[in-house]
């Protein structure tokens, strides 16, 4: 289990926020994030964001309390454990919260976020499966009960009864009307399989810190073509799991996101960084693997070159009509096509009804092969690029010269003039006749 982090405080309410890693770095080293806008994505935790159950609004305390054992929604509450001695700190229960009293909690997500303390401190856990070894992002915010908490709370995260993170909140300066919301976003590397994810109070008494929407999402790698292409999860996007150890991908690098970019333009994933890289992105851009060596002129052949890290089949699609979509006979340019590790020096045969002008096109690597143009695949990378198609060039019609009216007599005049130069040569030819 590989641990890559670091979080930032973001002021006020910071709903709507994610932040991004700029580069991978595993066995605990930290990170600089910056803020980006948070795309869907598909987490696999239930009631991330603490809405269920709903706290009654005539509820005169504002809260529901929970004790160890009891469900929240897909959350266990549990005692804070044992990982170390220092955690035993007691063992109540949770508080679900809307409001303190009648005063509504500003949360980072929905009007609903949880205190990991009752009377004393307490935790919850929910278990994560997945089948495929891939990276993910542990994302949540974090505050505190203000109510009564003490000026600084302590949390700590683990998997599977091991600390994976430990982190505090100081609620100097805030209120009910701003509760300072902290992003904390992690890589984790862990093997397929079930693992626990666990939060516990390190903070006795009865108000503690508090979490809200709670985030465990897959990593992928993702196109950044128009949307009509099939590019975000939400579309059934062409998207590629990748993990630490990965192999194969396209160029020099491949980086993971939970989406894809928010510009779908065909550069957004060039210009942004991934949450996470393998390889070496120079200039945090991985999509250097294909380059054109010619244009794409109608009728006529291009020539690219597809470099590979390791050897992988190639699928790819060239939009030639401009409908936004890769879903037309004779756009699907290679189908499960080999390639070597290095520089693949091929041809496209561009059709001479390819409409002119701006265009999309998709290669997708991976170790099986047969891909389509979206959905997910095992392995391997995808990278969208904008394209340009050229007209055929036309062709010269040849020109028969006519002749004007001086033409017409200049041509009766040879004409004349050949037929007396004629009728002179029959007469002399008579005369030598006559002599002999």
């Amino acid at each position: 289990m590989n641990l890559s982090l670091t979080s930032r405080k973001a002021p006020g309410r910071t709903r709507g926020l994610a932040y991004r890693l700029s580069a991978l770095c595993l066995g605990g080293a930290v990170l600089a994030l910056w803020p980006i806008a948070a795309p869907e994505a598909q987490n696999l935790l239930a009631n991330g964001s603490f809405e269920s159950p709903k706290v009654p609004d005539d509820n005169p305390l504002g809260w529901l309390e929970f004790g160890i054992g009891e469900d929240i929604a897909g959350w266990t509450v549990d005692e804070v454990g044992n990982p170390q001695p220092l955690l035993e700190l007691g063992h109540d229960g949770v508080d679900l919260h809307a409001r303190q009293n009648q005063i509504p909690w500003t949360c980072a997500d929905g009007l609903q976020a949880l205190d990991l303390n009752g009377q004393t401190s307490a935790a919850v856990f929910q278990d994560v499966s997945f089948t495929t070894e891939q990276w993910h992002s542990l994302s949540f915010f974090m505050s505190a009960n203000l109510a009564c908490s003490p000026t600084v709370v302590t949390l700590i995260v683990t998997f599977d009864n091991t600390i994976f993170a430990v982190e505090s909140f100081d609620t100097t300066g805030l209120d009910f009307d701003d509760m300072g919301w902290e992003l904390h976003q992690y890589l984790v590397d862990l093997p397929a399989g079930s693992h626990r994810l666990k939060f516990a109070s390190f903070t006795p008494g009865p108000c503690g810190p508090a979490i809200d929407d709670v985030a465990f999402e897959p990593l992928w790698d993702l196109g950044d073509a128009p949307a009509t292409y099939g590019t975000r999860l939400s579309d059934d996007g062409a998207a590629h799991r990748v993990s630490a150890a990965a192999t194969l991908y396209l160029g020099s690098c491949v980086d993971v996101e939970t989406d894809a970019a928010v510009f779908l333009d065909g550069f957004g994933d060039d210009d942004a960084a991934g949450l996470a890289v393998v390889g070496t992105c120079p200039e945090d851009d991985d999509e250097d693997g294909v380059f054109w060596e010619t244009d794409l002129v109608a009728c006529q052949d291009a020539m690219l070159t597809v470099t590979a890290a390791g050897d992988g089949l190639l699928d790819a699609w060239l939009d030639f009509d401009g409908d936004g979509t890769f879903s037309q006979a004779g756009e699907q340019v290679f189908a499960g096509h080999a390639l070597t590790a290095g520089a693949n020096p091929l041809t496209v045969a561009v059709p001479c009804d390819a409409v002119p002008g701006d265009t999309y096109s998709r290669f997708r690597i991976s170790s099986l092969g047969g891909l389509a143009a979206t959905g997910p695949a095992e392995d391997g990378e995808v990278e969208d690029h904008p394209v340009f198609v050229i007209s055929s060039p036309p062709t010269e019609p040849v020109e028969i010269p006519t002749l004007g009216e001086w033409g017409l007599v200049l041509l009766a005049l040879l004409m004349s003039l050949a037929g007396i130069e004629k009728m002179r040569r029959c007469r002399t030819s008579q005369v030598a006749e006559d002599h002999r």
